[in-house]
């Protein structure tokens, strides 16, 4: 096997595309896949983000392949615009257009989520987080009361809590108490 293949191969993430058979041998062979970026809309891109969509249904314009990766940018329909959240995914599934009566122009992409980047995440307050559906992401950023801006706020650790102003440690209500 050359050495560019064998190092291929041995690179535990590297998609996988298919076998090629030469003098008798079969070699797993990877390729470089292609980086789609695409528009999300909200509803669809926050289902992804949070772990409950780990499809995506779209017009197969790009020629999708296994292993490809997908760049899906949160868009705005209000304000027109992107809102600087993204996704990058891997595909690991493709069912092509034509089967199961899926239009010859779609195809049904399975993902594997490789990061989330949301500068406004889904969440104000510990409990919010804790309660997302199916989360598979970690806590990237520290969560403050948007009132006050304190992380040992009792509105920080839950957005029905009031607001008490303090930073102070003990506070009924804090996940910090």
């Amino acid at each position: 096997m050359n050495d560019v293949v064998g190092r291929l191969c041995a690179a535990e993430d590297a998609p996988k595309v298919g076998d090629v058979e030469g003098d008798g041998v079969t070699e797993n062979v990877w390729v470089d896949p292609t980086t789609h970026e695409l528009k999300a809309w909200p509803e669809y891109f926050d289902a992804i983000a949070d772990g409950r969509k780990l499809f995506e249904l779209r017009k197969n314009d790009r020629n999708y392949r296994v292993g490809d990766n997908l760049k899906l940018k949160r868009w705005d329909p209000k304000t027109e615009s992107y809102t600087g959240a993204e996704i990058e995914a891997r595909v690991s599934y493709l069912v092509t257009g034509g089967s199961f009566g899926l239009p010859n122009d779609m195809c049904v992409m399975g993902l594997r989520i490789l990061w989330v980047q949301d500068p406004e995440p889904a969440y104000d307050c510990h409990r919010c987080f804790e309660e997302i559906p199916n989360r598979k992401t970690f806590q990237s950023r520290m969560i403050l009361c948007p009132t006050c801006g304190n992380k040992r706020c009792p509105r920080a650790s839950d957005h029905r809590l009031t607001c008490t102003n303090s930073n102070e440690p003990g506070q009924p209500g804090s996940v910090y108490a």
